[in-house]
């Protein structure tokens, strides 16, 4: 099984799409362009599916290019019209834009205000008439991370709400998403605050924090489990930071969730 890191993983994904002109795949080959695709992949991507016209216009290319923008359109047309007026916008604005639509406006530097609102979005449960889209979670979470958002900065006291309980879960999943492929730094990062690659060691430690979140967790007969699972996503995304900073390499088949 070949190993590296997910910045040598997509290098050699980008010289393949280079040389082949294949589209996105992600269920045989397990592409990654729509997590770290940049606003040159997506141009290239919505020109090849306006000159060559498929036949179909199956789910990868739809989920590519709905992470890579933030957006979500259900035809070629739709997309060529959408790259005719977004053309000149950087892709950190595509994706700012696809937040008004949940009622998000984020600020530069982010705010807390913002970093609560993008976390009770990635946390906001499936069973609500409005689910949030996948693409729209996973650019929540990666804003997140490329803003230096502090983890340790979030509240959780007030244990009763339910805005808590959407916040706790989209910490957790914040955690997760630090501890998978798609979550590391190196590729796909977006031109915000953090530098690439710039990831600092959280203090206090990881282990620490987490104990003293339990007390407030919202689901008292859940909240061993819930622990559990945050405390083994710590441990993933420090195994992941401690693998970046020493230049260790990783799987390419962690998995991830569509």
């Amino acid at each position: 099984m070949r190993m590296h890191s997910s910045k040598a993983r997509w290098i050699e994904e980008e010289k393949h799409h280079r040389r082949t002109g294949d589209w996105p795949d992600i269920l045989d080959r397990n592409d990654h362009m729509r997590f770290y695709g940049n606003k040159e992949w997506c141009i290239w991507l919505i020109d090849k599916l306006v000159h060559e016209k498929p036949m179909l216009f199956c789910g990868c290319m739809q989920s590519a290019l709905a992470c890579m923008t933030n957006h979500d359109f259900k035809s070629v047309d739709a997309w060529a019209k959408w790259l005719a007026t977004e053309r000149a916008k950087s892709q950190e604005d595509w994706i700012r834009d696809g937040f008004v639509g949940y009622g998000l406006h984020l600020e530069s530097p982010l705010t807390k205000e913002n970093a609560e609102e993008l976390l009770r979005l990635i946390g906001r449960s499936r069973t609500e008439e409005s689910e949030v889209p996948y693409y729209i979670k996973f650019n929540a979470l990666r804003w997140l991370r490329d803003s230096g958002f502090d983890p340790w900065s979030v509240d959780l006291k007030d244990s009763a709400s339910q805005d808590t309980r959407e916040r706790l879960m989209g910490l957790m999943s914040y955690m997760l998403h630090l501890g998978s492929s798609q979550g590391n730094y190196g590729a796909g990062v977006l031109s915000l605050v953090t530098p690439p690659g710039d990831v600092e060691e959280p203090s206090p430690p990881w282990s620490e924090k987490l104990v003293s979140y339990i007390p407030h967790w919202p689901f008292a007969t859940g909240g061993l489990a819930l622990g559990l699972i945050l405390l083994v996503s710590a441990l993933l995304a420090r195994r992941k930071q401690n693998r970046l900073s020493t230049g260790e390499p990783e799987s390419t088949h962690d998995s991830e969730s569509d």
